[in-house]
């Protein structure tokens, strides 16, 4: 699947393999592992393997977006929507590299999947977890929206889940425009 979605900053995109070498960077960090329990890549290669094998977008209309700056084109991470059959629900998920981190960016990813997901995917819900810990993420989680819903062990570390629904984020941005129209 070969489309684009773009926020006022960023390129979302499916994952390229001129990505693999961000991705790799991407897993690096020891934030990345204690926040989320992915491994990092042993190297670029493996990167490329998940680019290659990554088959969410033409299964499901949805998968992890990469993220490009629209000014520099530089990767800055992914996000983007996770359908987990087994668990019946669409997860939103977001990572950006370290100096990328603070300035609203995976704010503003997040908030174009969630329009994707409920304007042209038309789903009834949407979740994102985030370790307990992970302060920025579950900021990040409640900016755009979502409300706890659940708090869950993965892994002996304890976790959280946000939600939102259809029905919440058409009137959020319902709100959103009359403010903006009165300003």
């Amino acid at each position: 699947m070969n489309f684009e979605l773009h926020t006022k900053r960023l390129i979302l995109r499916p994952m390229k393999l001129e990505d693999a070498y961000g991705m790799y960077e991407l897993n690096l960090p020891e934030d990345v592992f204690l926040n989320t329990g992915d491994k990092p890549f042993k190297n670029v290669d493996e990167a490329k393997t998940l680019i290659l094998n990554y088959d969410q977008f033409e299964k499901y209309k949805m998968g992890r977006f990469s993220l490009i700056d629209k000014l520099t084109n530089d990767y800055v991470g992914w996000c983007g929507l996770k359908l987990s059959e087994s668990k019946n629900e669409v997860d939103l998920g977001y990572r950006i590299l370290p100096k990328f981190r603070g300035n609203g960016l995976a704010g503003e990813a997040a908030e174009k999947c969630l329009e994707y997901g409920f304007n042209t995917l038309a789903l009834k819900s949407i979740v994102g977890k985030a370790t307990k810990v992970n302060y920025p993420s579950i900021a990040i989680l409640k900016n755009i929206g979502m409300t706890f819903t659940n708090e869950f062990i993965d892994h002996d570390t304890v976790c959280v889940e946000y939600s939102i629904n259809s029905e919440t984020w058409f009137s959020r941005m319902a709100h959103m425009n009359s403010n903006t129209k009165q300003n």
